[in-house]
């Protein structure tokens, strides 16, 4: 009896305080194209617009458009978190000198405002409880822009948490 409650207060624990995830990409070199597409970023399947120039700055991460030549429009869209609630997703960037750049982020059916970069990084935080798509989307007027790291702050329906495996290993005392 004392195994049993044990086995079910541990797995009421688990379920209840397992369920919120942090999903984490950190931008490398390389990891995006002018021809856009479907790209795989830290496990997660992306599709990113096409742009007219991608660069890389080992201090401020991917650059978007060059330094007379704004890349106007990007986005990043993603449907790898529409089972979950989203309650948070996070962009972090800045705009080169001069330049004038905005963030708008999306999550189902909610949408941020317009988050202006700055010249140092900026985090662009959208709090939401929402399903379905997140899409990130970037306009520029003028300049370089730069997209360093995306956090997505996500929650597991309790019934697809995996249960039976902890049940399996409860020690009886």
């Amino acid at each position: 009896m004392k195994r049993f409650l044990l086995s079910i207060v541990g797995l009421l624990a688990f379920a209840i305080g397992m369920n919120a995830e942090t999903y984490t990409h950190t931008f490398g070199e390389g990891e995006l194209t002018t021809a856009g597409g479907n790209v795989t970023l830290n496990g997660m399947e992306w599709t990113a617009s096409s742009a007219n120039s991608i660069g890389w700055n080992a201090e401020k991460g991917i650059q978007l458009g060059k330094k007379n030549e704004a890349c106007e429009n990007f986005s990043l869209t993603t449907s790898a978190f529409k089972d979950y609630t989203i309650t948070s997703v996070t962009v972090y960037g800045c705009i080169a000198s001069s330049g004038d750049a905005k963030v708008t982020i999306k999550a189902g059916n909610s949408t941020s405002e317009q988050y202006a970069l700055g010249a140092s990084s900026t985090e662009c935080k959208f709090e939401c409880k929402e399903h379905g798509d997140i899409v990130i989307s970037w306009n520029a007027t003028q300049r370089a822009y730069y997209v360093s790291k995306i956090e997505v702050q996500y929650e597991i329906p309790a019934d697809m948490v995996d249960v039976a495996l902890y049940a399996n290993n409860v020690e009886e005392y």
